[in-house]
């Protein structure tokens, strides 16, 4: 009972009265159409609306049809050089949409011909490396450094702050809610986590991998513009006790 009251007195106070019941309503009526949806008379109509729409997605994202060859298993003979070679060719000229000239937004990000050809002399000269071995490859372990010391400088981090590279940004968003877990854990008992967001899907997954809590943040309607340079700290219409991280859009 006491968790409970605690649970609502800090709902209360992070999301105010009247959001607290719109929360309500869209999660009673969120509840309600699950039940719904399962009923019988709807539940089957459900599943064959789903499994139409899978069978048109998997036509639209899975190669298929005449010049395309599947490989579920090893060869039992090693392929050439020139084998290799040729599928490679094969997997890039396959039909796509055309994020060289700007088509697609997110996904990738590129900086011209000349820039790709200098990131794959550096992946070429880099490919056979290990960061977890800085005494191997020493290399690795400077440039890693650099990158984390540059990005701490953009951000005013304070005296001893850390970092690490991720290998996308999905798995920074990960570790990072997983750094921002334990330091609350380890710094204020945080056993029951909370993170304020603005609909960043990533989050959302963190959350349910990492068993916490998501609160949506709902933003105020104009958008403020902070410089890291100026700024060294940005209020937050939202403060929870358990709150161990909050995320802002960035306009990149």
């Amino acid at each position: 009972m006491l968790r409970w009251t605690r649970k609502t007195a800090l709902q209360l106070r992070g999301r105010g009265v009247l959001q607290t019941f719109v929360d309500i309503y869209k999660s009673t009526r969120r509840i309600l159409y699950g039940w719904f949806l399962r009923a019988p008379g709807v539940r089957s109509k459900v599943q064959k609306q789903v499994a139409e729409a899978i069978a048109d997605l998997e036509k639209k994202l899975v190669p298929q049809g005449p010049g395309v060859s599947r490989y579920l298993t090893l060869p039992k003979e090693g392929w050439t050089q020139e084998q290799v070679r040729a599928e490679l060719q094969s997997l890039g000229d396959m039909k796509h949409t055309r994020w060289e000239d700007g088509m697609v937004s997110g996904a990738v990000y590129h900086g011209g011909e000349e820039l790709i050809k200098l990131q794959a002399e550096a992946f070429e000269r880099f490919s056979v490396s290990n960061p977890i071995h800085p005494d191997v490859f020493p290399g690795v372990r400077k440039m890693e450094a650099e990158i984390v010391a540059m990005v701490l400088a953009m951000f005013n981090a304070p005296p001893g702050a850390a970092g690490v590279t991720t290998s996308g940004g999905t798995e920074s968003i990960l570790m990072a809610c997983l750094s921002a877990r334990q330091k609350a854990y380890m710094e204020r008992g945080v056993a029951e986590p909370e993170m304020c967001d603005p609909l960043e899907l990533p989050f959302r997954i963190s959350a349910d991998f990492l068993a916490g809590s998501y609160l949506r943040l709902l933003m105020p309607p104009f958008v403020k513009l902070v410089h890291t340079s100026a700024s060294k700290s940005i209020s937050l219409p939202v403060q929870l006790r358990h709150t161990v991280l909050t995320s802002l859009l960035s306009p990149v």
